[in-house]
């Protein structure tokens, strides 16, 4: 086997790990979201902490449009961005899967805020609202955030080794500008095409 081939290998089992414990980190957060949702101490608390009314003053005040989609984008957005920038720091990767859950709390408090207030009829509500995240932003931040945690790495490896390597390439700017371009779209059907789902619903 060529040398370049085995180190493509230990690189793909490196990243397969890291994305993994971002997963794990992920599940953590969610488990904390429920549990902390179950602990609040009545719907209103709930509704202030959660998502609910910014997502349901847009849809009752006719407020989906611009500022909708500004708030949405920033949301989807500032957890990757906060990974984008640990990646320049030495340690960074060790900090990263943290964001991985804090978006499993934030979206596990969420749709618990929906049962609470809504009882089974919100399931649907849940479903519909967080299908963007559970299928494209949370895919995208575990792929994201296990990318920049093998740059944070090697980055860490240079400081301490003294290497004139560089372990931020082309590739790694055109990631996140892919990540950034993704968070964007569904930032557009977020704010434009769920609420009106939505207001179906309930």
């Amino acid at each position: 086997m060529r040398k370049s081939a085995v180190f493509y290998e230990v690189g793909n089992r490196i990243y397969k790990g890291l994305f993994l414990i971002c997963v794990a980190f992920l599940a953590v957060g969610t488990l904390m979201g429920l549990v902390s949702a179950s602990f609040a101490e009545n719907t209103s608390q709930v509704t202030e902490y959660s998502s609910l009314n910014v997502l349901f003053g847009y849809i009752n005040s006719d407020g989906v449009g611009i500022k909708a989609f500004i708030n949405s984008f920033i949301s989807a957005s500032i957890l990757c961005l906060a990974v984008f920038i640990l990646t320049f720091f030495v340690f960074g990767y060790i900090f990263i899967p943290l964001v991985s859950m804090i978006k499993g709390f934030l979206l596990s408090f969420f749709s618990a805020s929906i049962l609470t207030i809504y009882g089974n009829s919100g399931i649907w509500i849940s479903i519909v609202y967080c299908s963007l995240d559970i299928f494209i932003c949370i895919p995208c931040l575990l792929a994201f955030s296990a990318y920049c945690m093998r740059t944070s790495s090697k980055l860490t490896q240079v400081v301490f080794s003294g290497s004139c390597a560089k372990p931020f390439t082309g590739s790694f700017f055109l990631v996140s500008l892919f990540t950034l371009s993704v968070l964007f779209f569904t930032s557009i059907l977020k704010s434009y095409l769920i609420p009106q789902i939505i207001t179906l619903l309930i």
